[in-house]
This record gives structure tokens, C-alpha cells and sequence, in this order.
């Protein structure tokens, strides 16, 4: 905690870790009201503002990752097969 009694943004992280690590949803088939579900479960205990240092973090995430591939992806190999 800091000098104000809240948590810090590594600490919240880390417990967010500990807390959510683990929480992966598999299914057999593709159930779209599961996956509400699942998402509300995870979104439901956090307060606005942490769940928009998750949306922000996410957004790091992928403009870094965006950044090493300067915006583009892979390129498709083209395999030729054996007609036989």
C-alpha cells in the first residue's frame, strides 16, 4: 500500500494474478451465454477504475506487440502439394 492506504498499480496486478491465473474457460461447444458469464465473474468483484487499468494494460500489450511486427503479421507460406 502507499502512503494514501491504496494499493499500487504492481500490487493490484499481482493480486489480480494470484486471484485470476488459473480462471480459463473451456467448453466443448461454442456457448456464448457461458461466456457472459464467465467474463461478469471475473469483471464483478473489480471497481471501474481497476477495470479500466486492465483495459489500459491490455492496450500496452498489444500496441507493444503490434510494434514489433510494425503492423503487420507473418506472411502466409504458400505449400504446394504433391497431386498424387
Amino acid at each position: 500500500m502507499n502512503d494514501s492506504g491504496s494499493i499500487c498499480p504492481a500490487q493490484w496486478n499481482k493480486l489480480l494474478a494470484e486471484r485470476y491465473s488459473m480462471a480459463v474457460l473451456k467448453l466443448d461447444t461454442h456457448d456464448e451465454d457461458k461466456e457472459i458469464e464467465f467474463e461478469l465473474d471475473y469483471l464483478l468483484p473489480l471497481t471501474t477504475s481497476q477495470r479500466f487499468e486492465l483495459m489500459f494494460k491490455k492496450t500496452r500489450e498489444m500496441l507493444i506487440l503490434d510494434a514489433k511486427t510494425d503492423g503487420h503479421g507473418a506472411t502466409t507460406e504458400v505449400i504446394k502439394r504433391d497431386p498424387s
